[in-house]
Formats: C-alpha cells, sequence, structure tokens
C-alpha cells in the first residue's frame, strides 16, 4: 500500500434489490460514502462483479468485451437471510454477508474458489491488503478502486500477458501498462493482458483499459489486491475448474483468433535492422531457394523507408528504386512480402504535414498536435496517428492500401506502446484511457485494410498487445538481447501470454540486439521453429550460413521438420481457433492435477501430442520432466513412462522431443521448398508413434484415408472424427 493514499472501505451492506441475473447492493464505506456493487452471472460459471459510486447502472468508458459476446445464463436462484444473501448458478454460488461485507464464491459443491479480503492486518492493525473500497487523494475525490482477495497456501497465478519474469506470479507485483520494453529483463511488458489463471481454478479478468496494478501476494503472502485506477471496478470470475473451460470462456466474452493463413506457417526470414538494398534481398532469397532452405516470407524491416521519415511509408528510392519489379521477382519464387510499420509519424516527412493539417495526430490540452521523441533519440520526434479519428483511419488506410496493391501481403505493425497518459484523442478519450487501448486498435485497423485487399489471406506481425489483441494475429515478442538467459525469458513471456488468451505467438530467432554465437543461434533456430510462427531477425542478419557450415547444416534439417510437420502444425492452429487454447502450451494446461508442472517454464506441448524441451545453455545436456503417460523420443524411438525426471544428452543437432505413445501424426510425404494452396494435396501421410509399429502405410479410397499398422488394422481418418487416444482435426 502507498505511504501517501488514503483509504476508504466498505463496511455494511444498507440496502439491495435482485434482478434478473444477480443483485445490486448499496453499501456504506467507513467515511460514509456510498458504493454500489452489483454481481451478476453472465453465464451460468462466470460471474460479474461491478463496485463504484452509482456504479451499477452505469457502463465503462471502453468495454474489452468483445462485440459478439452475449451474456446468458439458465437461471439463478435468490436466498435471502438476515445474515447473508445467495445467488446461484448451475456451476457456482455466491454468499454475500449483510452484517459486514464479505463475498464468498463457491462451486456447487461448496467447495471454496475464492473469498475477498477484509480482515488482513499486520500486528499492530495496520492493513497490509485493501479490503473492496476507495482510494482517494489529499483533497477527497476517488483515484481508484481496490479489492483484495484470499491466497490459498498452495495457489498458483498465471497470465497477465507476455511477462517475461518468473512464470509463477504468486509474490510479484505487475502493473498492466504497455512499454517498449527494451529487452525481456524485467517486469515491463508489450503486451499486458489483465487476466489470469489460478490453480484454484478460476480465471480473474479485469475489464479495465487503465493501468491497473496487481499485488500477487508481494505486500501480504495471504492476499493479493487488484487496484484500478479509475471510478469504478469491473472483473469477471471465470470458474474451470479446467484451465481448457477457462480460456475457451474467456475467447467467448473477448473474442476468438482468426485462422492465420497456411503461407505465415513457413519460415519468415528478415532482411535485419540493417541497410538492405534490393540486390541485398534478392540475393538472400535466391540463396534460399538454391540451398534448398525452405522459406514463405521476406520481411522488410526499417530500413525499406528512408532515414529519418519512419513512417511515412514510402520507399527509399535509393536503395529500392523499382519496389514493384523486385517484389514480382520475389513472388515469382515463391515468397510473400512483409513490411515494417508503425503508427509515429516523423516531424521532417511530408506525411506529418499531411497529417496536421487534417488533424489527423493525437492533440495536448491546449489542441496543439502532440509530438514526442517516440525513439529514444535514434530519430526525429515524432506525431501519433489518432486511431479513434475516422479520417485519420482513412487516411493510414489510403497509405497501406497502396503498398497491398503493389504486392506486399502483411504488415510488421511495431510499436504503439508508449502512447503518452496527458495526449488527448478524437473521441474525446485521454491518453490515460487509452494507453493500452491503442495496441489493439492498431493492429485492428491493420488487419482490417488488409483483409478489404486481400480477403482471408490476413495476418499482421504485432508487437504491442492488450486484452482483445487474439483476434488480429500474430504477435511476436519483441527485442530480447543474443543470450541464453533472454532465450529462456522469451519463452516464460510466451507461455504466460498463451495463459492469457492468445493462441499465436513468435519470436526473433537468434535473439534481436547484437550477434549470437553460431551455438546460441542453432539452439534459439531449434527453439524458434517449433513455435506457432517462425522468424528469424534481429539488429544483424539472421541467415543461417553466416553463422558456419554446422549451423547452416542443422537450421535447415529443423527448418525441414518443421514444413514436414505442416499438417499437424495447420491441424493444431484450427483447434487453438476453435477453442482458444495456446498453441504452445505449459504444461499446467494438460496436467492441472501435478504440482510439478506448476513450475516449469522451461518445456512446452508443441500441440496436443508432442513435447519440446529447447536447450537454454552451452551444455549439451538438460533435465526433461515427462507428465504421467508414455513417452516416445522423436530421434531414438525409446519409450518412456511417466512422470518421471530424466537427464537428457542432447547434442548440438538434438532438440529434445517427445510425443506422446499412441499419438497419429499427419505430415508431408515429400519436401517442399514454399507452401502453395495445394500443398495436401496427395502429399500427407500419418507417423504413428507406437512401438509396436515400425512403418505406415497411407492410401485414400473415395477421398478417405486410412492408416495400415501392424496387425492390419485399420484406422479411418476422415474430416474430424477421433480416433483411439489421438484427435485427428486435419482434413484432406
Amino acid at each position: 500500500m502507498g505511504a501517501n493514499r488514503v483509504y476508504d472501505s466498505v463496511k455494511r451492506i444498507s440496502d439491495f434489490i435482485r434482478t434478473e441475473s444477480g443483485a445490486v447492493f448499496t453499501c456504506q464505506t467507513e467515511m460514509g460514502r456510498n458504493m454500489d456493487v452489483a454481481i451478476d452471472f453472465v453465464l451460468d460459471d462466470v460471474l460479474r462483479v461491478r463496485a463504484g459510486a452509482g456504479y451499477a447502472t452505469s457502463g465503462i468508458r471502453h468495454s474489452l468485451l468483445d462485440s459478439s459476446f452475449i451474456p446468458r445464463n439458465s437461471g439463478i436462484s435468490f436466498e435471502y437471510n438476515e445474515n447473508h444473501i445467495i445467488l446461484k448458478s448451475n456451476a457456482l454460488v455466491v454468499k454475500i454477508n449483510m452484517l459486514q461485507w464479505q463475498m464468498i464464491v463457491q462451486d456447487k459443491d461448496g467447495n471454496l474458489i475464492l473469498k475477498d479480503v477484509t480482515d488482513d492486518v499486520d500486528a499492530i492493525g495496520k492493513l497490509r491488503a485493501m479490503p473492496l473500497g476507495f482510494e482517494l487523494n489529499a483533497e477527497g475525490d476517488i483515484e481508484a478502486v481496490n479489492q483484495s482477495f484470499g491466497i490459498k497456501f498452495d495457489e498458483h497465478f498465471y497470465g497477465f500477458g507476455e511477462k517475461f519474469n518468473e512464470f509463477d506470479k504468486r509474490g510479484q507485483k505487475l502493473v498492466m501498462y504497455n512499454r517498449d520494453a527494451l529487452g525481456v529483463k524485467n517486469e515491463w511488458a508489450y503486451k499486458n493482458v489483465p487476466f489470469f489463471i489460478s490453480t484454484s481454478g478460476y480465471g480473474f479478468f479485469v475489464n479495465s483499459t487503465r493501468k491497473v496494478e496487481f499485488d500477487m501476494g508481494y505486500t501480504s503472502n495471504a492476499a493479493y489486491t487488484v487496484r484500478v485506477p479509475d471510478q469504478a471496478l469491473e472483473y469477471y470470475i471465470i470458474f474451470g475448474p479446467d484451465f481448457k473451460r477457462i480460456l475457451y470462456n474467456y475467447r467467448q466474452m473477448t473474442g476468438a483468433a482468426p485462422m492465420p493463413p497456411l503461407w505465415s506457417f513457413g519460415l519468415w526470414i528478415s532482411t535485419g535492422f540493417q541497410n538492405a538494398t534490393e540486390r541485398s534481398v534478392e540475393d538472400t532469397a535466391r540463396k534460399m531457394r538454391k540451398k534448398g532452405i525452405p522459406c514463405d516470407v521476406i520481411h522488410f524491416d526499417c530500413y525499406w523507408l528512408n532515414d529519418n521519415m519512419w513512417c511515412d511509408f514510402e520507399w527509399d528510392s535509393m536503395k529500392f528504386p523499382e519496389p514493384e519489379v523486385m517484389i514480382k521477382e520475389l513472388k515469382d519464387q515463391g515468397f510473400k512480402i512483409c513490411l515494417w510499420i508503425n503508427p509515429y509519424v516523423s516531424e521532417r516527412s511530408d506525411m506529418f504535414k499531411e497529417g496536421v493539417a487534417g488533424g489527423y495526430f493525437l492533440k495536448r490540452a491546449n489542441g496543439d498536435v502532440y509530438v514526442k521523441d517516440m525513439w529514444h533519440g535514434l530519430q526525429p520526434p515524432c506525431g501519433i496517428i489518432d486511431i479513434t479519428n475516422p479520417y485519420a483511419l482513412e487516411w493510414l488506410k489510403a497509405k497501406l492500401k497502396r503498398l497491398l496493391h503493389m504486392g506486399v501481403d502483411v504488415f510488421k505493425t511495431d510499436f504503439g506502446e508508449d502512447i503518452p497518459d496527458d495526449a488527448y484523442f478524437y473521441n474525446g478519450s485521454t491518453g490515460a484511457d487509452m494507453h493500452n487501448l491503442y495496441s489493439v486498435l492498431y493492429n485492428k485497423v491493420v488487419f482490417e485494410t488488409t483483409m478489404e485487399v486481400k480477403g482471408k489471406d490476413t495476418l499482421v506481425w504485432g508487437r504491442s498487445g492488450y486484452a482483445g489483441s487474439q483476434k488480429y494475429p500474430a504477435c511476436w515478442s519483441g527485442d530480447p538481447a543474443c543470450s541464453f538467459e533472454a532465450m529462456a525469458a522469451v519463452l516464460r513471456g510466451g507461455l504466460s501470454y498463451g495463459l492469457s488468451g492468445v493462441p499465436f505467438w513468435s519470436h526473433d530467432i537468434g535473439g534481436f540486439y547484437g550477434t549470437p554465437s553460431p551455438k546460441l543461434y542453432i539452439r534459439w533456430a531449434q527453439f524458434g521453429l517449433m513455435c506457432s510462427h517462425s522468424r528469424c531477425h534481429g539488429t544483424t542478419s539472421r541467415d543461417p550460413w553466416l553463422f558456419g557450415g554446422e549451423a547452416e547444416r542443422i537450421f535447415t534439417q529443423y527448418v525441414r521438420l518443421r514444413y514436414k510437420l505442416l499438417p499437424y502444425i495447420y491441424s493444431t492452429a484450427l483447434c487453438s481457433c476453435t477453442t482458444g487454447l495456446p498453441f504452445i502450451r505449459a504444461l499446467l494446461i494438460e496436467h492441472p492435477d501435478d504440482p510439478t508442472v506448476y513450475h516449469i517454464d522451461d518445456q512446452y506441448y508443441f500441440g496436443e501430442s508432442i513435447m519440446v524441451a529447447p536447450v537454454f545453455s552451452e551444455e549439451d545436456k538438460r533435465k526433461v520432466y515427462l507428465p504421467k503417460g508414455e513417452w516416445v523420443d522423436f530421434w531414438t524411438r525409446s519409450v518412456y513412462a511417466g512422470p518421471t525426471w530424466i537427464d537428457y544428452c542432447a547434442p548440438i543437432d538434438v532438440l529434445p522431443i517427445f510425443v506422446k505413445r499412441g499419438a497419429i501424426i499427419p505430415v508431408l510425404g515429400k519436401e517442399i521448398q514454399y507452401i502453395d494452396s495445394n500443398v495436401f494435396k496427395d502429399n500427407v501421410i500419418f507417423e504413428v508413434y507406437d512401438d509396436k509399429y515400425t512403418k505406415d502405410i497411407i492410401y485414400t479410397e473415395h477421398g478417405k484415408a486410412y492408416v495400415e499398422a501392424e496387425p492390419m488394422s485399420y484406422i479411418k481418418l476422415n474430416g474430424w472424427e477421433d480416433i483411439g487416444r489421438f484427435s485427428v482435426k486435419f482434413m484432406l
């Protein structure tokens, strides 16, 4: 608790009214203020709580709920006596203490899910955790609303966005405030999400775009506190108890991820954060094809633009004199084109003059254009495109469409994190309201503009994000250093982001700033090529041949493995879009009852059936945990029975990979260099991972696929049918 903060907590209920889906309570605070608390079931297993001064009948400024979400429940019961009010749905029970405010949430069998804390004090009676109530400034005005909840002795917390600090967030302070994190070494994050999952079987989602703060047992190890710097607090308790159910309901509430284009699952190779030219890009493309390294996307980073003009959407004519000719030649070789952009416009550019004349930039309180150094002194100050101004959006869309019609396929939507709190938007909001939401709206307009030109073959490659960003895939993890420590932190961020409702995620193979050693490059490539999307990028070139013959050989081996697994990757992606499950999954999603996995953040599920354990050190070995079940070593076909820890020897060309015994993995039957619309036609076979099978034969008959396995048993694979222990989510 802050030393200069004045708190006014709720003490009792003075009145209540019953509603169709819950109840509204009129409460009094210690200082005699009124606080309305509305509690209702939006789904049978999702509870909404709204608290504030006169808040029960008002909405919040910018809701993060998806417009398609429709609250519905199958009916609730209401019980009242002089001590308690009890609300019940088919899944949850909520008890409200009428004598002294306290809310207790249980499952239908009476098991405690969570309760708010009203009496967490130290030995001299001073509050450690702020009960439900207001935070006041020196003038007595409301600055924030707080509420605290009990932490069970064995409870753990995950999510909060792409956080690079320790995976289990118990004992941490977390601030939902997007930043250019300048690496992956602290709590700062490019993508914050005010949502977490507890091992007690519930998710907790705060519906606010403001700078929400979570004290997750840092001040008091018996309680966590949620602070929203606003006049009101709105949050949702999403009961599982299964993690998969929690993520599915969160997806229902905040929106589903659309399926990325098939070609996006191929390799992306970057020109690097350097002075690329037409010649250097064409040379890289020719070498990729000549060397037989599969690749689908050429990414042009900052220097396709003129220096000091970022980002005016104009090609540097000295380095790229004929961009349309170059793009056509690259496309003739099977490459898609990605361009780096950002929403800041250099004050030296003609585009800045256009924006000033049109009123398209954020403003200061006096109406002047808000010009700010967004580049830490590396580029000129910029105007910031007002993403709420419909005229500014049409202006931006016209710039994007010109490039899309030129042949560009996708934009890397960099930045968008550092919106000033004291800026003013066209829609009347301040920067404090829009700071986190800006990322979502920025990616939304680029995504939708691309879709207008390209149809469903659409995605963005975003860095910043907030709740709802999953609707505009995909993203990458920002700017890690070239080190094993940063590589491990990147995975922690990715697993945390997956537990925040975002399925598709990637990172810079090799690290962003600096130059990786050949060994680090190899290990990072092995990891990066086993994620939903894979891109090589950094401040220096990440072309594999620049790191020596061994690195090029191993890199090529794993790129080819990725392309071989394309049917499995595609079917996993379809599953993620349907369920809200992340593509790469923390072990606790699949094994919530295994306490051993609660702290494991250095290995993960790659889809439903494959376990990956990257090597994060100079040593060619690591410990690997295999959960309950039987596991087949991908390389040796040795079978292990879990749960168990093993000491795994991993020579430089070996990434530890294990497959669930009995899994049937759809793969490509022949190698390809890039992905086209016919890639699966007559080119899919199924590998059965069981020591009874040594070879599998695939054949088709009347459009149905069959696997032949010893001893002459047949498994029909048709559409979405479940087969044994593995559900094949792939359609031929």
